[in-house]
């Protein structure tokens, strides 16, 4: 028992008027969904791509100052003062990281801990402190780079992370 309505000049039977009010509502529904995901989406990848970039800069600023390093280009004071301040920048990021995506076991920063108190504890860095230039010994080089190979996969690793987060925690 269908009967027919007429509203505004159209004459249709009930079902399909329930039809026509799915229709719109469904298109709404689509619409403001496409509209908000892909903004939360659009956000989320912008802030993820911010902290990667992050990662990368400090990933160059350490194959800058290890090539140095390495290169004998670089004195014990600007080295104790390089550290401090990468050491902050990674703070930084690290704390920031774990705010916007609860990445609490980034290891960068306890890898940099290691590399600065290895290098800052070598008997190259204390005897050279005063030179213009510190050059570190073949075997303390051999050492750097292991630990620089530690950092590189740990790099590697919070970029991963990054990518796998579900949520940034502000959206």
């Amino acid at each position: 028992m269908d009967t027919e309505i007429e509203i505004i000049g159209f004459s249709l039977c009930k079902s399909d008027w329930i039809s026509v009010c799915n229709l719109i509502v469904t298109s709404f529904i689509g619409i403001w969904l496409a509209l908000i995901v892909q903004k939360n989406f659009t956000i989320n990848r912008a802030i993820k791509d911010y902290y990667i970039q992050e990662v990368k800069d400090v990933r160059k600023l350490y194959v800058d100052f290890l090539n140095n390093v390495y290169k004998g280009k670089i004195s014990a004071k600007n080295i104790k003062e390089w550290f401090k301040i990468v050491s902050n920048r990674i703070n930084c990021v690290e704390r920031s990281l774990n705010d916007s995506f609860y990445i609490k076991d980034s290891n960068i920063g306890r890898i940099h801990s290691e590399i600065q108190n290895f290098i800052t504890g070598t008997d190259d860095f204390n005897n050279g402190y005063r030179n213009d230039k510190l050059i570190f010994r073949e075997t303390t080089k051999n050492d750097i780079l292991v630990y620089h190979t530690k950092l590189l996969e740990c790099f590697t690793d919070v970029v991963v992370k990054i990518n796998r987060a579900k949520k940034h925690g502000v959206l």
